[in-house]
């Protein structure tokens, strides 16, 4: 067993297409254009849905809009009560909850923060460009590898040589789409 993440790594001089590798791109093109086409049906569906309802999404925009303007009268209200009274609970359902707020210069608070060697954090991103352009001798740089699938792995396959794992895989893909039938909407004519 090749461990690719362990330094040196070489890419096997051929490609080599395992059959259990073949397979599991095809089941992956499969599923793909499975949710593509659930994804078009919901989609189709909620268009239709939304056009049927617009009047009921537009009374529902208003009505949040309406809820948010009065919820926000309300805090104003419900703050002017409270300077006016020093009441925390100045209404039943309403109350005030105080926030403590620093304001300091960035440029002071780095300065003392330095000085005092507390308060520091470590920038990674920051760092890691240094490391990577400075060869620090404390930093280890590993390589590791990660698998990419193409986008569209039916061009990969080739036109035909999908239409015959297809073809190939019907009783399969019976069995895969099983769980999802009951959940399928009906086309429509």
């Amino acid at each position: 067993m090749i461990n690719l993440n362990s330094p040196p790594y070489e890419a096997p001089a051929q490609t080599m297409e395992l059959p259990s590798l073949r397979a599991r791109i095809i089941e992956v093109a499969l599923r793909r254009q499975f949710l593509s086409l659930m994804m078009n049906q919901v989609s189709e569906a909620r268009r239709v849905w939304d056009e049927e309802n617009q009047d009921k999404l537009l009374a529902l925009k208003a009505a949040q809009t309406d809820l948010a303007a009065e919820e926000q009268a309300l805090r104003e209200a419900t703050i002017i009560a409270f300077k006016e009274t020093g009441n925390k609970a100045p209404a039943p359902g309403v109350g005030i909850r105080e926030i403590t707020h620093l304001d300091y210069d960035p440029k002071t608070a780095l300065a003392y923060a330095l000085e005092h060697r507390v308060a520091l954090e470590l920038n990674k991103k920051v760092f890691e460009g240094i490391a990577r352009a400075e060869k620090l001798e404390f930093v280890t740089v590993r390589a590791e590898a990660q698998a990419t699938i193409a986008q569209d792995l039916d061009k990969v396959l080739g036109t035909e040589a999908a239409a015959k794992a297809m073809a190939a895989l019907s009783d399969e893909l019976e069995t895969i789409l099983k769980p999802y039938e009951a959940r399928m909407p009906e086309e429509q004519p």
